[in-house]
């Protein structure tokens, strides 16, 4: 896998990194060290300060945010919740 092919995969895929492992019939976790070894962000590797500085140049719009950091809206959303902003969504036994 090279760098390149990669970040077409999970662009087309919309940065689920399970789509883009069933797509290429590997595992979520190889998507998950390739993108290690490649040096591309994933949603917990997002620090607080970069998730306020992507609300504020976004307007807080969820999608938004997720095409600039190259992330899901789904793990987004997770990395949101488990920093404390708002936009972030509780887990199922309440917490954040």
């Amino acid at each position: 896998m090279d760098k390149n092919r990669l970040l077409a995969l999970l662009e087309e895929h919309d940065y689920l990194q399970k789509r883009v492992a069933r797509a290429l019939s590997v595992s979520h976790s190889t998507v998950d060290r390739w993108m290690r070894v490649f040096g591309l962000c994933r949603p917990r590797d997002l620090s607080r300060k970069q998730l306020v500085a992507a609300a504020d140049s976004a307007g807080g719009d969820l999608a938004v945010m997720a095409r600039r950091l190259r992330v899901s809206q789904h793990g987004l959303r997770l990395r949101l919740a488990a920093v404390g902003l708002p936009g972030g969504t509780k887990r199922r036994d309440g917490s954040k």
